[in-house]
C-alpha cells in the first residue's frame, strides 16, 4: 500500500475527515484517507509531499489531444508570434526554405481580430510564400484558415464551385475564392483517400504516418500531464485518432484517461469500433458521438439567422438543418450513445434543446436504463430562459473561459454588446443550477486549467476589456468543481474520477498554493509539482 502523507487534501465536492492530511492507495485505487500518522503505519512505500496541495487530478472533458499535438509540429503564428499578416508571410517564407521540395507547409493559431489588417489572409497572401507548394495556415478556431492557389487548383476550386454544406469557401466581389476556407470546405484539406468529415464538423484530420501521428499525440499528452490533467474527452474522433490512441495502448504510453467522441460522419462504424479490444474502460472509454450544430464565434461562422451586427451579409451557418440534426441525435441516443453537440448561438443551442426534449419525451432510455448524457460543447451565448431549459432538462455545459479570453471583444464587435458581453455566461449557469465543466479546448486553448478557472474568475480579455456583469464571473471554489468534477459529470465518470473519495482512481495533481484562496492573478501563477495517475507518478 502506498500512502501520500502531510498533503494540504482539497476536494471541495466532498467532506473529508477531520484533520485527514494523507491518502492511501492500493491497486490504483484510494482505499483510505485520513491522518498521515495513522495511515503510515501500514504502508509499504510512503511519498511525503511536505505540506503541498493535493488536489483531484483535473478533467478536461473538451480537447484534441492528436491535433494539439500536430499543431505543437506546425509553424506558430499566433499573436504572440505575428501581429499583421506581413509579418505571418515573413515568418512562413523562412520556413518554407528550410522545407524539403514537395512537404507541405502547415501554421496554426492567427484570429484575425487581432491582426492590425482586421482580416484574414488571402490566397494572394499565402502566395507570396510559395505558389508551388501546398499552404495551410490554420486560423485559432480550428475551424479553417487560408490556403494558397495552388491548394485551391488541386482540387479544382473555381467561382462556379458551390459551397458544401456545412462549409464555405469565402469569396471576393466578382465571386472568386479568396483561399479562405471554413469547416466542411476543409474537406479539401485530406486528399482523395484521407477522412472526409462533410456536413458534419470541420476537418482537421490531415494525414500522416502512423509513427508520426503518434509521436505528436504523445508531446501534446505531456503538456495534458504537467499542467495536472488526468482524464481528456477528445471532443472528434476519426479512424485517425482511434488508430493513434490503440498504438499509443499497445506500446505502453497512454499516461492519461481519455474518453472518445466519435464525429457523427462515423456513427454507422461507431459500434464496431466502441467494441474493440483496446477499449478498455479505464484507460480508453468510446461511449459518445460528437455533433455540430453550427460554426465558430471566432470565424464568424456560428449561426445567426439575422446576420451579423458587424456585417448583415452574414449568417454563420448551421451544418444540418433542425429535422435533419433531430434525427440524428435521436439515433445517436437510441444506439445508447452520449451525444456532445458543438453549438455557440442561441438557434443552435436550441437544437440541442429540442432534440434533447424529444430523447425525453419518447423515453429514450439506453444507457443502462438511464437518458444518455447530453453535453453543448462551448455554449457561448445562450439566452437566459435557454439556461432554465439546460437545467430542466439535465443537459451539461462544457464551456471553455479562454475562449472570452482570447475572442471576446471580436465576440463583441461580431454580434454586439448586448449578446456578445454574455460570452460564456457561467455566473447565471449557477443562478439557474445548470450543470457545467471547465475544459481547454487544446489546441485552441492550452490545457492550463489555473488559467482556464482564472479567465471564469475575471472575464477580462486578451486586450484587458471586462466582459459583461460581475454575475456572470464565477469564484474560485465553483471553478475548481467545475474543472473536476464538473467534467467527471460531463464524462460520464463522477463515479470513478473528479474528487477525492475512497474507491475512486488515485488520480492526483499535486501544487504549490491553495486554488481556493486565490485570485485570479495568484490563480494564474500556480504551479503543478507532481501529477499521479492511479497512484504513480506521470509527470
Amino acid at each position: 500500500m502506498k500512502v501520500f502523507i502531510n498533503a494540504q487534501i482539497i476536494s471541495p465536492t466532498v467532506e473529508l475527515p477531520v484533520g485527514a492530511d494523507a491518502i492511501a492507495v492500493k491497486d490504483g485505487i484510494i482505499s483510505a484517507i485520513g491522518k498521515s500518522a495513522e495511515l503510515s503505519a501500514g504502508a509499504t512505500e510512503i511519498i511525503d509531499l511536505k505540506g503541498a496541495v493535493l488536489l483531484p487530478g483535473f478533467v478536461d472533458p473538451h480537447a484534441h489531444p492528436l491535433m494539439y499535438g500536430q499543431m505543437m509540429d506546425w509553424v506558430d503564428v499566433g499573436p504572440s508570434k505575428a501581429k499583421n499578416i506581413t509579418q505571418i508571410i515573413e515568418i512562413l517564407k523562412r520556413e518554407e526554405a528550410a522545407l524539403p521540395a514537395g512537404v507541405p507547409l502547415r501554421a496554426f493559431g492567427y484570429e484575425h481580430r487581432n491582426l492590425e489588417e482586421g482580416r484574414h489572409p488571402t490566397k494572394e497572401d499565402i502566395d507570396q510564400i510559395s505558389t508551388t507548394r501546398e499552404i495551410y495556415v490554420m486560423n485559432a478556431s480550428g475551424h479553417g484558415g487560408a490556403v494558397n492557389t495552388l491548394v485551391l487548383e488541386k482540387s479544382a476550386i473555381t467561382a462556379k464551385t458551390p459551397d458544401p454544406k456545412g462549409g464555405a469557401f469565402e469569396r471576393d466581389a466578382s465571386g472568386n475564392p479568396t483561399g479562405v476556407i471554413w469547416d466542411a470546405a476543409c474537406d479539401i484539406l485530406t486528399g482523395d483517400a484521407g477522412v472526409k468529415v462533410t456536413n458534419h464538423g470541420p476537418n482537421f484530420h490531415l494525414p500522416d504516418t502512423q509513427s508520426v501521428l503518434t509521436k505528436q499525440f504523445l508531446q501534446a499528452q505531456h503538456e495534458f500531464i504537467r499542467h495536472g490533467v488526468t482524464s481528456v474527452g477528445d471532443a472528434q474522433v476519426s479512424q485517425r485518432e482511434f488508430d493513434t490512441y490503440k498504438d499509443a495502448k499497445k506500446n505502453g504510453a497512454l499516461k492519461v484517461r481519455y474518453s472518445m467522441y466519435l464525429i457523427s460522419s462515423q456513427v454507422g462504424h461507431a459500434k464496431k469500433l466502441s467494441q474493440d479490444a483496446a477499449i478498455d474502460n479505464t484507460m480508453l472509454t468510446a461511449n459518445g458521438i460528437k455533433m455540430y450544430a453550427d460554426g465558430t464565434l471566432g470565424g464568424w461562422t456560428a449561426y445567426f439567422p439575422e446576420g451579423y451586427k458587424a456585417d448583415k451579409n452574414r449568417t454563420g451557418q448551421l451544418y444540418h438543418d433542425a429535422q435533419e440534426f433531430e434525427s440524428i441525435f435521436l439515433d445517436c441516443a437510441t444506439q445508447g450513445y452520449h451525444i456532445a453537440t458543438h453549438a455557440q448561438s442561441p438557434t443552435a443551442i436550441g437544437m440541442v434543446i429540442s432534440s434533447a426534449r424529444a430523447m425525453r419525451n419518447k423515453e429514450i432510455k439506453s444507457v443502462n436504463g438511464a437518458f444518455p448524457i447530453v453535453r453543448i460543447e462551448h455554449c457561448g451565448l445562450p439566452q437566459e430562459k435557454q439556461s432554465h431549459e439546460l437545467h430542466d432538462l439535465e443537459i451539461i455545459a462544457v464551456n471553455q473561459p479562454i475562449h472570452h479570453h482570447n475572442w471576446g471583444d471580436g465576440v463583441v464587435t461580431a454580434v454586439g454588446n448586448e449578446i456578445g458581453e454574455r460570452f460564456n455566461p457561467l455566473g447565471e449557469f449557477v443562478k439557474n443550477g445548470v450543470s457545467f465543466a471547465l475544459s481547454s479546448d487544446a489546441p485552441v486553448g492550452k490545457p492550463n486549467p489555473f488559467e482556464a478557472m482564472a479567465a471564469a474568475m475575471d472575464r477580462l480579455t486578451v486586450h484587458g476589456t471586462e466582459l459583461g456583469a460581475n454575475d456572470l464571473k464565477i469564484d474560485a471554489r465553483t471553478a475548481l468543481i467545475a474543472h473536476t468534477m464538473g467534467g467527471a459529470k460531463a464524462l460520464g465518470k463522477a463515479d470513478l474520477i473528479g474528487s477525492i473519495e475512497v474507491g475512486k482512481y488515485a488520480d492526483f495533481a499535486v501544487v504549490d498554493a491553495n486554488p481556493l484562496a486565490a485570485g485570479p492573478a495568484a490563480m494564474r501563477a500556480i504551479t503543478v509539482l507532481a501529477t499521479y495517475l492511479g497512484g504513480q507518478r506521470s509527470f
